[in-house]
């Protein structure tokens, strides 16, 4: 489970805690998280340590795709230019989807890299 966990959020640039809970429930085969009797994803040391989910409250489903679609959209702001803020932009994220905090969106950001019109599509 920890090996699964480290190795995608390290393979991906951006993840969200729902699709690691997606893969990792299709990956052990089981339709639900619990069925693995490990506790809660949230409560999940490595689940803490990656994404920082908030103490209370859930974490709103989202996607990946969904955030990155959210970036193209954030990119087109006035203003935004070529280089992305990341904590900027999940502030954005957190407004767009109306989350209490940046944490209630279970999403990683770990780099963006450049980012420019052209790279975008």
């Amino acid at each position: 489970m920890n090996a699964f966990i480290h190795c995608h959020v390290a393979g991906k640039r951006i993840t969200t805690l729902y699709d690691l809970g997606c893969d990792l429930i299709q990956e052990e085969g089981v339709s639900d998280f619990e069925d693995l009797g490990l506790g809660p994803l949230l409560c999940h040391p490595l689940v803490i340590r990656y994404f920082s989910p908030p103490v209370k409250g859930d974490v709103l489903t989202i996607t990946t795709v969904e955030v990155i679609q959210h970036l193209a959209d954030y990119l087109g702001e006035p203003g935004c230019g070529t280089h992305v803020d990341i904590n900027k932009f999940m502030v954005y994220l957190q407004k767009e989807r109306k989350a209490p905090t940046p944490e209630h969106l279970g999403v990683r950001v770990q780099s963006l890299g450049y980012v420019s019109w052209s790279s975008r599509f």
